[in-house]
């Protein structure tokens, strides 16, 4: 009945997404029981209930458990009346005084490759978090809303190691292009998947409402699909996750256009997610900044045969240098900010390390 598994994700530190999807669906709607405990055969229950898995989130079930403690691990368990899901496990954020965390990065989860990374990452019994920084899935030829659902269902189903990452720690996520199409902007993208106006604007609607249905991330109050938002890791670290996809990408340029790439009302985040980062970053009393990001922040040159340098990657922040200066000049302070220290770009993205 549970053949998608269970996952966990966004945790606060008082609050965790559970997630798992029921597979056989006699009814138009099901009812799914559900609890969290402090130990794994479930005997110190924390918390309880009943969630509904319908057609219209194509049977998914997501609960957003709330009154739980900080920096404390907890175990559940999804039920039907004929049987129950595996046991998953899932962490609190710390607060207050953190000597340290340790943190799972994974990225780029192209089907028919291996997966033992994951497999080497749910061995691992010591992880606060894992961060998935986008290429969830690859759907470049999917365009319906069923299609992507039936993507999502597909690595589930297909890939153990996948399932077992998600039962063993809560993960934090970020889309890049290839949970929509690949080099997707907020308006559209290019060929051979080139699609804009109306019939893009459904196609990005039905992946990000798949997305928000197969992941275990916090689904917002006013029913948005923004992903951009942080996380408090006690007085260690606090955590920034981006939008480089939707919330404001201009369309690529070709490498070649140098006058395109140096328009500075060409942004990579829009505005408003710029403006968010830079107060974010600036009101932070953490000692370091981690910021969760989809593509390449830094510069990259490919050296040719001749020994010249050329731009390449333009779909990366190299495409986009003067919404680069103005996060870097956010960095290094002005009159009125002080520099800002102990910032690391958690990168995905690069299919390398």
């Amino acid at each position: 009945a549970f053949q998608h598994g269970v996952a966990s994700g966004d945790p606060l530190q008082e609050q965790v997404i559970l997630w798992t999807r029921v597979t056989q669906t006699p009814a138009a709607t099901v009812d799914v029981d559900w609890l969290i405990a402090r130990d794994p055969l479930l005997t110190d229950i924390v918390a309880q209930g009943t969630a509904s898995a319908s057609s219209a989130r194509d049977y998914v079930v997501k609960v957003d458990v709330s009154g739980l403690q900080a920096g404390t691990s907890y175990y559940y368990r999804f039920f039907l009346p004929d049987g129950g899901s595996p046991v998953g496990r899932t962490r609190t954020l710390p607060v207050g005084d953190v000597q340290h965390l340790r943190i799972a990065l994974v990225t780029c989860a192209q089907s028919g490759s291996v997966f033992n990374a994951y497999a080497r990452v749910a061995e691992r019994a010591d992880l606060d978090l894992v961060l998935h920084l986008g290429d969830y899935l690859y759907a470049d030829a999917d365009q319906t809303l069923a299609q992507y659902r039936s993507r999502h269902r597909a690595y589930k189903a297909d890939n153990v190691e996948l399932r077992e990452l998600h039962r063993q720690h809560p993960m934090i996520a970020i889309w890049d292009d290839h949970e929509t199409t690949n080099d997707c902007y907020t308006d559209g993208a290019p060929a051979p998947n080139a699609f804009v106006g109306p019939l893009w604007e459904l196609r990005k609607d039905a992946a990000t409402q798949a997305y928000f249905e197969h992941l275990p991330i916090r689904d917002n109050a006013d029913g948005s699909r923004r992903i951009y938002r942080d996380f408090k890791l006690g007085n260690l670290a606090d955590l920034f996750m981006l939008d480089g996809r939707f919330e404001g990408r201009s369309q690529q340029v070709s490498g070649e256009n140098a006058a395109a790439r140096s328009d500075p009302s060409r942004t990579m985040l829009g505005a408003e997610q710029e403006q968010w980062l830079a107060d974010r970053l600036r009101g932070s009393s953490a000692r370091y900044k981690l910021i969760g990001n989809q593509t390449m922040l830094g510069h990259l040159n490919e050296v040719t045969a001749t020994g010249a340098k050329t731009n390449q990657w333009m779909d990366q922040w190299d495409g986009y240098p003067p919404a680069r200066q103005r996060l870097y000049d956010v960095l290094k302070g002005d009159a009125t900010h002080p520099k800002i220290d102990n910032v690391v770009v958690c990168t995905g993205d690069w299919h390398n390390s």
